[in-house]
């Protein structure tokens, strides 16, 4: 393959790298959701509909408390194999170019989900079965390489682990 060609292919996934790493590393230090989760403030009006979605995310319930650890850890592996794959690229080697491209997907989807699942905002159960839908087909792009790279095992790991835990919030 062609250097041009190389560099068409992975131009895509090159100028979300930044960003990712940058969400990875701030998810690591934990200071982005040091606040409590959020409460209805007196006087807000809130529909019923709105309500039922809520409830069902509670967040004392140990399905919330499992989702929010395993979407912390998915966007933590998912930060950890999205380097690796882009330090593993060459014009020669586009073997994690599908695995990349699937990361690009996933992590910021689930670092949203992760967000408003801190929030109980009421849009957190349609972002759930996104995230779990993406956490699957992650998982099944790194069963082609956990073999090869221990790094992609661990995602393997925490991206199954995520999707079970948001089929498990979505009822």
């Amino acid at each position: 393959m062609k250097r041009r060609e190389w560099l068409g292919k992975i131009k895509t996934v090159g100028t979300a790298a930044a960003g990712v790493l940058l969400v990875s590393e701030g998810l690591r230090s934990k200071s982005l959701f040091a606040q409590a989760p959020s409460k209805e403030t007196p006087g807000s009006v809130v529909s019923p509909k709105k309500k039922k979605k809520l409830s069902k995310i509670s967040a004392s319930s140990p399905a919330f408390v499992e989702l929010l650890e395993s979407l912390e850890e998915c966007v933590d592996a998912c930060g950890r194999c999205y380097a690796f794959c882009i330090s593993s690229l060459t014009p020669e080697n586009t073997m994690l170019l599908g695995c990349l491209k699937t990361l690009s997907e996933l992590i910021p989807v689930c670092d949203a989900t992760l967000k408003l699942a801190r929030l109980e905002s009421a849009q957190t159960i349609d972002l759930i079965k996104a995230c779990g839908k993406l956490c699957g087909k992650c998982a099944e792009e790194c069963k082609k390489h956990k073999e090869h790279h221990a790094v992609c095992a661990d995602c393997l790991d925490s991206c199954t682990r995520a999707q079970k835990a948001c089929k498990a919030v979505e009822g």
